[in-house]
């Protein structure tokens, strides 16, 4: 079912999971998107709403979403920089 968790009645709700909270906080993490708001607005395919994200990330403990965070950053930020293109000087000096 992904992010959406079944109720008793078999109908599904808009909690969101742990996953789509850590994988949109990364992308801000490694300067992908400014904000988390950014960070969901540009995920296409997130099943759940924007309330939905930050009510799990109010939910969290802060240490941990700083460690995850922190985490991710340490992973990925070699990502964004090997796919940006080199700048050149246009200017020497």
């Amino acid at each position: 079912m992904g992010c959406l968790n079944s109720t008793v009645n078999g109908s599904t709700d808009a909690n969101c999971c742990f996953g789509t909270t850590v994988d949109r906080m990364s992308v801000v993490a490694v300067g992908m998107q400014p904000s988390l708001r950014a960070a969901v607005k540009a995920a296409t395919d997130l099943p759940v709403s924007m309330t939905a994200v930050y009510d799990k990330v109010n939910r969290t403990e802060p240490g941990l979403v700083r460690a995850l965070v922190s985490g991710s950053a340490q992973r990925l930020t070699p990502v964004p920089q090997a796919m940006s293109p080199k700048r050149k000087v246009s200017v020497p000096g």
